[in-house]
């Protein structure tokens, strides 16, 4: 999701530098818009700031980082008992985990999540309260500094010309179908490929099929 997020930012503000690069971009799991964004772990982060602000204020800038024991503990509970791996894949993506395979979900979830900027959630918070595609913002002054402007600018997405193929889960709790609907005509011709799974966003990785 953050990959997808990042991508559709570079190839709109310096357009040329990644035609130049990049013949295809194999899209899994889009996340620009996150109106529909139905995750209960995110929704707990992104909806009311007090969460954010309460991690900002401890000085914490990275969240669900991992380690040895988290990594072979997570290996040894979703082995004995593959519901609980079931039950971390609802709670952040997957609103029907029923589709993952049980035995690559116990060697997925021995290394994720590993690690998250908690300025990444933060925008993604700012994304998700502001209803728009949009650059990080750092205030009217900050703002002023990074951009020139009181506020942050949407993400131009209609300078985008490289193709892209676009993958989407319909029980994609991040990548939801309809936010990428709404995505859809902002890239225009350069959604080449299209296509809905019965996935959601972690089956990308450890589906069945």
């Amino acid at each position: 999701s953050q990959g997808t997020t990042s991508m559709l930012t570079g190839l709109s503000l310096e357009p040329t530098w990644f035609s130049d690069r990049v013949t295809l971009f194999l899209s899994l799991g889009t996340v620009a818009k996150l109106d529909h964004m139905t995750s209960p772990l995110l929704k707990i982060l992104l909806i009311s700031p007090l969460a954010l602000d309460l991690i900002k204020d401890l000085g914490i800038h990275e969240m669900f980082g991992s380690d040895f024991f988290t990594k072979e503990a997570t290996k040894i509970l979703c082995g004995t008992i593959p519901t609980i791996c079931q039950f971390g894949a609802k709670i952040i993506a997957d609103a029907d985990p029923k589709v993952d395979d049980t035995g690559a979900a116990r060697i997925y979830f021995g290394h994720f999540p590993s690690g998250a900027s908690t300025k990444c959630l933060e925008h993604f918070s700012q994304i998700y309260h502001a209803k728009k595609f949009q650059l990080f913002d750092y205030g009217n002054s900050g703002n002023q500094a990074h951009y020139g402007s009181d506020s942050p600018q949407e993400i131009p997405l209609e300078n985008i010309n490289v193709p892209i193929a676009r993958f989407t889960g319909n029980t994609d709790c991040l990548g939801d179908v309809k936010d990428n609907d709404w995505l859809t005509p902002q890239l225009g011709g350069n959604l080449v490929f299209d296509k809905v799974y019965d996935y959601g966003h972690l089956t990308f990785f450890i589906a069945k099929d």
